[in-house]
């Protein structure tokens, strides 16, 4: 009798515990929609930062320079974005840039002649 009420309890015990640590979290497209919102939002503050050091860096009467890569470098030590595509990191960028109003020369961008 104790071996059966062992097993059952074995065989019950996962599940339970499976249950507590799925309780609280979303899942399924819940949470891909909350990741890609949080994507989004970490990928616009790493231009924003971006922006905010190359308006610091220049000199007296020079236009400031923000590059692609410096988003995608951003994105990478502040959260821990490993794999932001080029495109997209550019495009965040630009995005940022109208939103701003800033006056800024973007290097690297795919869209631009130099292409670097």
């Amino acid at each position: 009798m104790h071996t059966r009420l062992l097993t059952a309890f074995a065989a019950v015990l996962p599940v339970m515990a499976l249950g507590r640590v799925r309780r609280g979290r979303r899942c399924g497209p819940e949470l891909h929609r909350v990741s890609a919102h949080r994507y989004r939002g970490q990928l616009d503050k790493a231009a924003d930062r971006a922006i905010a050091h190359a308006r610091r860096r220049p000199g007296a009467g020079t236009v400031p320079v923000v590059a692609v890569r410096e988003v995608q470098r951003r994105a990478y030590w502040d959260f821990g974005l490993r794999s932001v595509p080029r495109e997209y990191a550019a495009r965040v960028l630009r995005e940022r840039l109208d939103a701003a109003g800033h006056r800024l020369a973007v290097v690297g961008d795919p869209d631009t002649a130099d292409g670097r």
